[in-house]
């Protein structure tokens, strides 16, 4: 991109404390989605826009809970209504009746990366999702396309598949133990994501360019 000129990577920092594992958060919000001890819940947060890929999202799904019925999806994030609805009817269509959450906007996603055992992006395109980056933090093993940048990753959690190869999801999906990284907030901070660790650079950067540029 810069070629030979130098240049400063800066991460996306978020609050890690925010996004830590919280047990308590999970069975509230559990409870409040309807999902059950014994089902694994799926999590996907992003527009509901084409570019995030939800036709795909929910035919690998349906192909995942048809070998595993104790598997739900919750989609959070809002978008365009008639495409959100076009959504809800392929849906209906591949017969995953309240299998689904449409969760729409929230602003307890923190909580609801409690509620999940995994979280799925299979979007066409992506620069660095920093959803990844709070789902990494929270602890999920996570199923992303091979479309993301291989340095999104700073857990071992991370697992990237080919965009249109819904059996390799469904296989990768079903082999996971679910296990969630208790470590992964402090991975998050060695990698550089913490809001705290960026703002301060930002601070020195801009402090130290400005020394320069005074007289």
């Amino acid at each position: 991109l810069f070629g030979r000129d130098p240049f400063t990577v800066v991460h996306n920092g978020i609050d890690t404390d925010r996004f830590a594992p919280d047990p308590a958060r999970r069975a509230r919000l559990r409870k409040e989605l309807g999902v059950a001890d014994d089902e694994i819940l799926l999590g996907h947060v992003g527009r509901v826009s084409a570019q995030k890929n939800h036709p795909g999202l929910l035919k690998m799904f349906a192909a995942l809970r048809a070998q595993d019925p104790r598997m739900r999806l919750v989609l959070i994030g809002g978008g365009e209504m008639g495409y959100v609805e076009k959504m809800r009817d392929l849906a209906q269509e591949l017969n995953l009746g309240r299998s689904v959450i449409f969760a729409g906007v929230r602003s307890d996603v923190p909580a609801l990366y409690d509620a999940m055992d995994a979280f799925v992006l299979p979007s066409l395109f992506e620069g660095l999702p920093v959803v990844l980056v709070e789902a990494q933090c929270a602890g999920l093993p996570c199923f992303v396309s091979d479309t993301v940048d291989p340095d999104a990753a700073f857990t071992d959690r991370l697992h990237f598949l080919p965009l249109n190869d819904d059996a390799a999801w469904v296989s990768a999906i079903s082999r996971e133990s679910f296990a969630r990284d208790a470590d992964a907030p402090q991975k998050a901070r060695a990698a550089g994501y913490d809001i705290r660790t960026t703002a301060e650079f930002l601070q020195n950067f801009y402090l130290r360019r400005y020394k320069e540029a005074t007289p």
